[in-house]
């Protein structure tokens, strides 16, 4: 009976050690639009912009929005990150990289593209519907469109089946 008692105790503690094993950490997967500084990269996963050392370590989530974040860029200083939030419209954001506040740049249906090399200027694609997108330029610091190109941006098929 003793010998039954303590081979069921052992059962159970070897199920109870599989048990741990299968919980082990998990890799997250998923991780998007990756953007690097001269010390950090940030990226999005889950819906929101995250950052972490370029050496390695733990990341922290910058923003927390209901709807999807994309394409977060540095400033060319390193200090800011601009990113397009897409909820019921798409809209520029922008976020400081140590933590705060996000504050929305332009209220457009636009995806961040670029800054310029003195971070005062942000290029992106304005969606207007259809083939119709065009190249825009807006403040760092927010307002409206300053300028927006001709030239249309096709997205249509090339000769061997690539996109532009």
């Amino acid at each position: 009976m003793k010998a039954r008692y303590l081979s069921l105790i052992g059962l159970v503690g070897f199920i109870g050690l599989l048990g741990n094993l299968s919980a082990a950490p998990v890799p997250t997967r998923l991780l998007r639009s990756p953007t690097v500084s001269a010390t950090q990269i940030a990226f999005t996963y889950a819906s929101n912009v995250w950052v972490t050392e370029r050496s390695g370590g733990l990341a922290r989530r910058l923003t927390s929005f209901q709807g999807a974040t994309t394409n977060p860029r540095f400033s060319p200083d390193g200090k800011w990150l601009v990113f397009t939030k897409y909820n019921e419209r798409m809209a520029l954001w922008k976020v400081p990289v140590e933590g705060g506040a996000p504050t929305r740049i332009l209220i457009e249906n636009a995806l961040c593209s670029a800054l310029s090399p003195n971070g005062q200027t942000i290029a992106f694609v304005l969606r207007r519907g259809g083939n119709s997108n065009r190249i825009a330029l807006t403040s760092f610091d927010g307002g409206e469109v300053i300028r927006t190109f001709d030239a249309v941006l096709e997205l249509n098929p090339l000769s061997d089946n690539q996109k532009l």
